[in-house]
């Protein structure tokens, strides 16, 4: 078994016979250009998910704290020094250390949970989130959501049992846009 079979695609992982995930992965090297191409553009790390042009119908907001990076490296043990050393995110290029990619996503889950699954995480049945930017720890996370219908076909596959929703964070002291071209699913 090569590498690219083992770790690329959309290989789903199993507890014995049950697939309990699937994951589709992409990756990006800050300053490089030209692979936009590369790999299957027309899979679904292609697909452009674009952001509703009326109001959102939901949205919320919550401030991260200057310490979330050093809490979240020791429950998810991501010790890359880019996350709480400043001299080694200005030498990658960063004015300072920044949110751990992981962390800013759990956010925008945590955010959907609340505003479209009661609270439920049982209710979660999938994601596709673009990074969009580096989020600086102590910044106030705003996330909106539009509610999808089938019939928009901006999400693929979507079905009866399925509640569907774009979703996009910004920050909200900048108006960065930190997570776009994304969209939330939940089991009705």
């Amino acid at each position: 078994e090569d590498l690219k079979s083992r770790f690329c695609g959309d290989d789903p992982v199993f507890e014995g016979e049950t697939i309990l995930a699937k994951m589709l992965t992409g990756s990006f090297i800050r300053d490089l250009s030209g692979f936009e191409s590369a790999g299957n553009p027309t899979g679904l790390l292609g697909v452009k998910i674009p952001r509703p042009e009326r109001a959102a119908d939901f949205e919320i907001s919550e401030k991260t704290f200057s310490g979330q990076p050093t809490l979240y490296r020791l429950g998810s043990h991501d010790f890359n020094p880019l996350h709480i050393d400043p001299e080694i995110a200005q030498k990658a290029g960063l004015e300072g250390p920044i949110m751990h990619g992981l962390c800013t996503l759990g956010f925008a889950i945590k955010h959907a949970l609340k505003l479209c699954a009661e609270d439920d995480p049982t209710k979660l049945k999938g994601f596709k989130i673009r990074f969009a930017a580096p989020v600086d720890p102590g910044s106030t996370l705003v996330t909106k959501m539009w509610k999808a219908e089938p019939t928009d076909g901006i999400i693929p596959a979507l079905d009866d049992s399925t509640d569907a929703y774009t979703i996009e964070v910004r920050v909200m002291e900048t108006d960065r846009v930190v997570i776009n071209q994304a969209y939330v699913l939940f089991h009705r």
